[in-house]
């Protein structure tokens, strides 16, 4: 999730997570693209992509942060102490 966050931030272009399912062909990755962001996942040929516009890309952060804060069903951390986390993680 840090890597997902760090990508939602700008910090990083991209993050793709692979090699998974039967024949460990299964993918999926997240890239930064103008007017907010793009994910592909697929397997083999079978390639799909949806764009996440910047106003729903605000959404999708904060349910990773607020996630990343979670320890089981209690938040053990705020949103901005994750962000300085992921932040501090990448040498911003």
């Amino acid at each position: 999730m840090p890597a997902v966050v760090a990508t939602l931030i700008g910090i990083t272009p991209s993050v793709r997570f692979g090699h998974h399912g039967a024949t460990q062909a299964k993918f999926i990755e997240l890239r930064r693209q103008e007017g907010g962001l793009v994910l592909v996942t697929g397997e083999h040929a079978a390639i799909y992509s949806v764009p996440v516009p910047t106003a729903t890309l605000y959404y999708v952060l904060d349910l990773f942060c607020r996630a990343m804060a979670m320890e089981g069903d209690k938040p053990v951390r705020s949103v901005s102490d994750i962000l300085a986390l992921v932040k501090a993680a990448h040498g911003f």
